[in-house]
């Protein structure tokens, strides 16, 4: 597990921007998008009224991975991606979209990623921050490793006919 550390990354401007169109997501992207996930969830974290979100160490590069790996066939590539963070509660009334993620602003969205994560609450480490959570100011919310992420076509191609 890992405490995110505080960052300031600036992804308003296009300088930055790596996403390439129609190859195998590379390490800068996978980079890139880590950290631009990883801002999201922190920007995230006073919706959530929570002091804390522990991740395990490699969740936001395996989502980054596999979202770079979906786009890969897309006409625009990861840039027509809008993807959208959803916190999944004990029951579907407890979801909640906790961040949306439009990839570049400049490209009209092709397709749509939706991620669930998910608590970790049968772990000990959970537990033991339960048991300290009165202590804390607001609390910690702790993910687990395991998350979904699922692919919406916002298109219809000639070949789907």
């Amino acid at each position: 597990m890992e405490v995110l550390p505080v960052h300031q990354y600036n992804f308003g401007s296009d300088k930055g921007n790596v996403w390439s169109l129609g190859s195998s997501p590379s390490a800068a992207e996978i980079a890139q998008l880590s950290r631009r996930l990883e801002s999201e969830l922190r920007a995230a974290k006073s919706e959530l009224s929570c002091a804390e979100v522990l991740l395990p160490a490699s969740l936001l590069a395996r989502v980054a991975q596999d979202a770079l790996t979906l786009a890969d066939c897309e006409p625009c590539g990861a840039r027509g991606c809008t993807l959208f963070i959803q916190l999944e509660g004990q029951t579907p009334q407890e979801h909640r979209r906790i961040a949306t993620v439009k990839l570049d602003d400049s490209t009209v969205s092709t397709f749509e990623l939706h991620l669930a994560l998910k608590h970790d609450s049968g772990s000990w480490p959970n537990l033991l921050l339960q048991f300290f959570k009165n202590l804390a100011r607001g609390g910690t919310i702790v993910i687990s490793p395991q998350y979904t992420l699922t692919k919406k076509k916002l298109y219809r191609s000639y070949q789907q006919d």
